[in-house]
């Protein structure tokens, strides 16, 4: 059925005649009235009785004008939610931890090259909120450190690589010349570590160092890190930027304590979630994990 016939329909009943309908719409009565005959012939039943006066509506015309206007609306409903799909479909939307550089950072590079027809959309949440956002439909992947407690049935999990720690200081600190730090060595040392998540850490320092001042930081980790090291003081951190930070020196901290770093994403997602897992595939080979 044409929607241009089904339209003109509406618009004649709503003028009342051809005359009016020919106003409103800018369209010739002749025009107008080959479009309403042709619809009627489709349907083979009449739509208006015409005389002198104009046109009224048959009983099968007045039901079908009533069913018309709910099929245009759905159809206006339909066209502008397919619309929606249709602008989304070129888009994938990565969860950023808002630091200045992330582990996936070659995925982006290499997913814009094989695929340029699709957007790369980041979206600044904290740690807290990405499995919320994932399963949500806020974002399609993010990356992070997976919580202890995750739903599995409902979330998809790919490992990128292993996160040690590491001892950010500047370049004025002695322990700065050092290939590899101890927990030992950090005894009678200003030390600033992330106060989510690394309670393994903090208990092993406070064993094993002496007259160790450890304090547990909130917010940025960036403005912490620079906090602490320009003010004679260590940061413990597994955050993936500390090489890219070239004012600052990275000593890794031997504790054996190992944690992953990874993505989680929606079980139940889009053929652009399979590109881009295709992209990590390449990036980051699984059996170079094992």
């Amino acid at each position: 059925m044409d929607i241009r016939k089904l339209t003109t329909f509406i618009r004649v009943v709503d003028a009342g005649n051809f005359s009016r309908a020919e106003e409103a719409t800018y369209t010739s009565r002749q025009a107008l009235k080959k479009q309403v005959d042709a619809l009627e012939e489709n349907l083979e039943f009449k739509l208006f009785l015409r005389d002198s006066k104009g046109v009224s509506l048959t009983p099968a015309g007045r039901e079908f004008y009533n069913g018309v206007l709910n099929v245009l609306s759905g159809w206006e409903d339909l066209v502008n939610h397919c619309r929606g799909i249709a602008s989304n479909a070129s888009l994938i939307r990565i969860a950023n931890p808002a630091h200045p550089h992330l582990i996936l950072e070659p995925v982006f590079l290499e997913f814009s090259k094989k695929h340029p027809e699709i957007r790369q959309e980041f979206v600044f949440l904290d740690k807290e909120e990405m499995v919320d956002a994932v399963l949500g439909g806020v974002v399609d992947i993010a990356e992070m450190v997976p919580p202890r407690k995750m739903d599995l049935e409902k979330l998809g999990y790919r490992k990128l690589t292993d996160m040690h720690y590491r001892c950010l200081m500047a370049a004025s600190n002695p322990l700065a010349a050092r290939e590899e730090l101890l927990p030992e060595d950090l005894s009678g040392c200003y030390v600033g570590v992330r106060g989510h998540g690394n309670m393994d850490l903090t208990r092993l320092l406070r064993e094993r160092c002496e007259d160790l001042t450890l304090v547990e930081t909130m917010g940025s980790e960036t403005q912490n890190m620079f906090r602490f090291c320009y003010n004679n003081g260590i940061y413990i951190s597994r955050a993936p930027f500390f090489d890219q930070l070239q004012a600052l020196i990275a000593v890794p901290l031997r504790t054996g304590i190992v944690s992953e770093c990874g993505i989680i994403y929606s079980k139940e997602h889009s053929y652009i979630l399979d590109r881009f897992l295709g992209v990590v595939d390449e990036v980051f080979p699984l059996e170079t994990q094992e």
